[in-house]
């Protein structure tokens, strides 16, 4: 159906134009000739100069183009190495924080430790995880959850899984088995009670979260490396810049409905976790964005164009491995493809109104130019005409002696002159 509209819309399209041509050619044909030489002055000259003009603008369309294209990847593949970067981090703090077999053995002692043991910890042990958190100022926090009566709470790191921010971790952590996977959460900056009205603070993370087994595979905790999103994706959720022409975001390239266990995210819907940190620069309502991409996404990285309210949009998208979502980046075209369109109609009302110009000037100089073979056509009937009875004269009278007037210095005055000279010998 669709191509058997467009065969029609063509065939429709030709008789258009056919029509429009076989009116037009009659329109003229009962036209003066001044009217008739004007017309095909400007069909001659406006036709190649809008055809040619148009080739340009399509060429700079396309440099145009093609430059908000490599801009906007380069920022795009600049924000996704980013978002790499920070996972590293995170997983490698988490795998450090785990590794040391004094807090393994801190978190899954079954039997009550002694407050000389809790002291050297506290000196020896304790520190380390303080210092991977120091010096990965991205870190948010480390934290330690178990389950084991026997551990004692140290803040701000090892804490009891009661405290857990969102109870659905526990079961995603024994679904997981040990395998790292991510979330996006809203949660308090401090998860003991009684602080501070600013530490109680929410802010939103993405976490890092995996389970801490013990031998023989027994669940024993759960380690969480967190960092703000405005840190861990800084062009998703940082603060916007208003002259920028463009908006990324984080999203999920299948509905959050259709989630499982073997999925790296939580099932949390990021397209939502990513509308609270989005401004208005790009107004498109998060969820045709969503609908958009996921009906255009193709393999891990791509780009399509598209319009929302007779706006021109292109959409760029990387897949994040590790995440099992995609980053994408919507950039608006009206604006240099605006500026275009504005140049492109300024240079087009500049060729027409300069035709429009030498039009008037070459029906002027055709009617002036009419007017004198008009009065040069009479002068020429006149002079054939003497010319004529003067020859004549000489056919029936016989008189060689006949001068005939001379008027002017055409061809039929020279006629003429050479007539006379002819008779004198």
């Amino acid at each position: 159906m669709p191509g058997r509209a467009r065969s029609q819309m063509k065939s429709l399209l030709r008789r258009t134009i056919w029509q429009w041509m076989k009116g037009t050619a009659d329109r003229l044909d009962g036209c003066s000739l001044q009217v008739k030489l004007i017309v095909a002055y400007i069909g001659v000259i406006l036709i190649p100069v809008v055809l040619f003009s148009l080739y340009t603008f399509h060429q700079l369309y396309e440099n145009t183009m093609k430059d908000i294209t490599v801009q906007n990847q380069y920022v795009l593949d600049t924000e996704l190495a980013h978002i790499h970067s920070n996972m590293e981090i995170m997983e490698r703090t988490a795998q450090l924080a785990i590794s040391d077999r004094n807090v393994l053995r801190y978190l899954t002692e079954e039997r009550e430790i002694s407050s000389d043991e809790l002291v050297q910890f506290n000196l020896n042990v304790f520190p380390n995880l303080q210092h991977l958190l120091y010096s990965n100022p991205n870190v948010e926090n480390i934290r330690l959850y178990t389950n084991n009566p026997q551990t004692h709470e140290i803040w701000p790191m090892i804490f009891n899984e009661s405290r857990l921010p969102k109870a659905s971790w526990l079961k995603a952590a024994q679904l997981r088995q040990g395998k790292i996977w991510w979330d996006m959460y809203k949660g308090p900056k401090s998860l003991l009670g009684g602080q501070s009205r600013q530490e109680s603070e929410t802010v939103q993370y993405m976490a890092l979260l995996r389970e801490i087994q013990s031998t023989g595979g027994r669940h024993t905790g759960l380690v969480e490396t967190n960092m703000r999103l405005e840190l861990f994706s800084p062009r998703v959720f940082g603060i916007p810049q208003r002259d920028r022409a463009w908006q990324m975001f984080i999203l999920d390239g299948d509905d959050s409905s259709s989630r499982d266990a073997d999925k790296s995210m939580s099932s949390t819907d990021i397209a939502t976790a990513t509308a609270s940190s989005q401004s208005d620069l790009i107004s498109i309502p998060l969820s045709h964005v969503h609908h958009l991409f996921k009906s255009r996404v193709q393999g891990p990285g791509g780009a399509f164009d598209f319009s929302y309210e007779n706006k021109p949009y292109l959409g760029m998208y990387r897949y994040i491995d590790g995440l099992d979502v995609y980053l994408l980046n919507v950039v608006a075209l009206d604006g240099p493809l605006g500026d275009l369109r504005q140049k492109r109609n300024a240079m087009l009302l500049i060729i027409s109104l300069l035709i429009l110009f030498m039009s008037v000037i070459s029906y002027t100089l055709h009617a002036f130019i009419l007017k004198q073979l008009h009065t040069l056509h009479a002068f020429i009937l006149k002079q054939l005409h003497t010319l004529r009875e003067s020859m004549k004269k000489v056919e029936q009278e016989g008189d060689f002696q006949l001068t005939i007037p001379v008027y002017g210095r055409g061809e039929v005055a020279e006629l003429a002159l050479y007539s006379q000279s002819t008779e004198s010998d």
